[in-house]
């Protein structure tokens, strides 16, 4: 009797045991799921900190001038090396840009075109909606060796839109419907 009683509380603590392991096994199982997703988050916010993100970008330095630039512009967080990309506007104008190192923040402008001029190649008044966006394609890399896929698109005449007072706009139309006007009667 005493023997079948102890066999039985054996039987209870190896069970207590069994139930307490599988309990542990439960645990150390959420502590390795929640770190490695701390771990992955880690990786993002480092990646995310040296990533360079290249867009198009343009610049109409004074707007009673007609000097239009074109270029590019490092939005990201980390430097971009070893940039190569094609930056197109319709069938008008594609130009590649090469660069060694472009930082946070940097522009690289090319000048390219005038604005109000005749013909007027990059007058907003020409141009259907779908012909008024910039698209950068080509790769950079980032500091740590990583190869980035540079594909983006951006508005071209927003920031002139934004940046001309409605009157200096219709200065600067006027000008160059002047203009237009006076080269058809010289010819």
């Amino acid at each position: 009797m005493v023997l079948a009683v102890l066999t039985g509380l054996l039987v209870l603590i190896t069970a207590f045991y069994a139930w307490q392991t599988r309990k542990m096994v439960g645990e150390m199982e959420a502590t390795r799921v929640a770190q490695a997703a701390a771990v992955d988050e880690m990786r993002r916010t480092r990646e995310a900190s040296i990533r360079p993100v290249l867009v198009p970008h343009t610049e109409l330095l004074d707007p009673r001038q007609p000097q239009v630039f074109f270029g590019i512009k490092n939005v990201g967080r980390g430097p971009a090396i070893a940039v190569d990309v094609v930056l197109r506007w319709v069938e008008l104008m594609r130009f590649r840009l090469r660069c060694p190192v472009l930082e946070p923040g940097e522009v690289r402008l090319v000048k390219v075109g005038t604005y109000g001029t005749d013909p007027d190649p990059i007058n907003p008044e020409t141009h259907e909606a779908g012909e008024r966006t910039l698209r950068l394609t080509g790769r950079c890399e980032d500091v740590a060796g990583v190869v980035h896929a540079v594909d983006s698109r951006a508005p071209l005449f927003d920031q002139w839109e934004n940046n001309i007072s409605e009157e200096l706009e219709r200065e600067i139309i006027a000008e160059a419907r002047a203009s237009r006007d006076r080269a058809r009667h010289v010819t």
